[in-house]
């Protein structure tokens, strides 16, 4: 749903955004970590749509794979002491998931 919600955003500033001093021609889309899963849904849909166009798109650190079980989470995600430790990772991740709460 937020991804759809992102995508009406984008919408409206390509129909409506030039009567509010923005430029459509020029926008540009970005996020981290699991905004920076969004952002990657955002530039997809809007290529397969084709209603919007996003001139550049920025990842920070995205959240790409949810599976957690890969060598980059085992050797840069801390079981204590960091910002956001592997069971945090988890909670976060099963809260974003459609089909499971947290």
């Amino acid at each position: 749903m937020a991804i759809e919600q992102a995508y009406a955003t984008a919408q409206w500033i390509v129909k409506f955004g030039a009567e509010e001093g923005l430029d459509p021609s020029r926008l540009a889309v970005a996020g981290d970590s699991v905004g920076g899963n969004m952002t990657a849904a955002l530039t997809i849909l809007a290529k397969q749509r084709g209603d919007v166009h996003f001139v550049h798109q920025s990842l920070c650190y995205p959240v790409i794979d949810a599976g957690q079980d890969t060598d980059s989470y085992r050797e840069f995600t801390m079981v204590d002491g960091s910002v956001l430790d592997l069971t945090g990772v988890r909670v976060v991740t099963r809260s974003q998931s459609p089909d499971r709460g947290p």
